[in-house]
């Protein structure tokens, strides 16, 4: 949900809320997710138990009406998968004490970052990155990124055409790329694009470990880079896990511009992010 001046222009807001606004563009959600979507509360839900369609983006009230929200949100995700995304954009010890308070955990640390698409990025020339395009290539970004992120090694398939659809078209608002090596496909990322936020979201960059250091994640960055300018972008931003991708990424030139937590249940995976 995304608040705008009359006219359709967005209102002034801070490059940290500009990028935490994607998360309330549900346009990507599977038909079989749930949304629920209010001042106070955005919640994704679904009975599939996939972390990123069974997570909390937004908890907004009085101190006194956190606890309470906190369990609706519990309750419409799947009972066995749920996740509360928390950013520094508001004051958020009310929400941090209801989430330990029920078991939760703020096990991953995530900086938000921002650049412009201008941003030159150095990269192998021997690094092919393709966009998908085709229905074989869906379910092939599916699996590599699978098991990049070393997790189950046959994933479903979930609605592949409607994935399709929104990689094609004259005005794509997700773009999926495989990058290969020596011709093996090898490393996988995406760019999710959001016109009215002027900002191209990046998410997805995983690298099958055997071909890790041979600046995949680089040559992804900058191919998005360039179709996040094609595409009049203004702003290109992600989110990246401080453990990982965050040094790649404050190397490569994105600003910091925040921080943010994923809690879980104590023991429950990590998320994907960029």
């Amino acid at each position: 949900m995304c608040h705008c001046e009359p006219g359709g222009t967005l209102a002034v807001v801070t490059p940290a809320e500009r990028l935490e606004r994607t998360n309330f563009d549900t346009f990507w959600v599977p038909l079989d997710g749930r949304i629920l979507d209010r001042d106070d509360l955005h919640v994704l839900g679904c009975d599939r138990a996939v972390p990123h369609v069974n997570i909390c983006h937004r908890v907004r009230a009085d101190v006194a009406r956190v606890p309470a929200l906190v369990d609706e949100a519990i309750a419409f995700m799947s009972p066995v998968c749920s996740r509360f995304f928390v950013t520094d954009t508001f004051e958020r010890g009310a929400l941090d004490r209801a989430l330990r308070e029920r078991g939760y955990v703020d096990a991953t640390h995530a900086d938000a970052r921002i650049a412009a698409p201008t941003l030159e990025v150095a990269h192998p020339d021997d690094v092919d990155v393709r966009t998908v395009d085709t229905l074989e290539g869906i379910a092939l970004h599916t699996r590599l990124m699978t098991r990049a992120f070393g997790t189950d090694d046959d994933p479903e398939i979930v609605e592949p055409e409607r994935k399709l659809e929104q990689c094609t078209g004259e005005a794509p608002r997700t773009i999926r790329y495989i990058a290969h090596v020596d011709g093996e496909p090898v490393a996988t990322s995406g760019l999710n694009w959001f016109p009215t936020l002027e900002l191209a979201l990046l998410w997805g960059g995983s690298t099958l470990r055997e071909a890790r250091g041979r600046g995949c994640y680089r040559a992804m960055v900058a191919r998005r880079l360039a179709d996040a300018a094609a595409m009049g972008a203004r702003f290109v931003g992600l989110y990246a896990v401080s453990a990982t991708s965050g040094p790649i990424v404050d190397a490569l030139g994105f600003e910091k511009v925040g921080d943010a937590w994923f809690w879980r249940p104590e023991g429950a995976p990590g998320p994907r992010v960029d």
